[in-house]
């Protein structure tokens, strides 16, 4: 079974709906912290992608024999818990905002799972180009983002 990372949950006490995300911080203690709706979708949609890759990687990898030195290899490519994510750079979760869903999703396929562009286009249904194009855009959003 997959490790949760974070959790995700709402409150609606007193009529006002409100966002959590709860994580383990470096020193192993439940934090929770209250977060906009549009920080607790991208989590919830980073959730499903990570589970939807969790799973694929599961149908597709599971009867392979690895050698050690691939083993270590994926071990080096595994994604940071997005805990970490969170505490280290809040900035990270609003500029990921100013993303398009899709170019969101690529990014994160490519730069936190390490699939290349023609291992996207094929999951996605879709050309190398265009999943080449929107990482490349997505990255230049962010750089602009943390430029200003």
């Amino acid at each position: 079974m997959q490790q949760e990372y974070y959790l995700l949950r709402t409150d609606n006490t007193g009529g006002e709906q409100k966002y959590y995300a709860a994580f383990s911080d470096s020193n192993g203690i439940r934090q929770e912290i209250e977060v906009s709706r549009e920080v607790y979708l991208v989590l919830g949609e980073y959730r499903r992608d990570e589970r939807r890759q969790l799973h694929y990687t599961e149908r597709h990898h599971e009867q392979l024999e690895l050698s050690e030195m691939q083993l270590a290899q994926r071990i080096a490519k595994l994604p940071v818990p997005l805990d970490d994510l969170i505490v280290a750079s809040v900035d990270m979760q609003a500029a990921l905002l100013q993303l398009t869903a899709v170019q969101r999703r690529r990014f994160l396929l490519c730069c936190e799972y390490g699939l290349n562009c023609q291992q996207i286009a094929d999951k996605e249904g879709c050309t190398a180009r265009a999943v080449e194009y929107s990482v490349s855009t997505a990255k230049a959003r962010l750089k602009k983002y943390f430029e200003e």
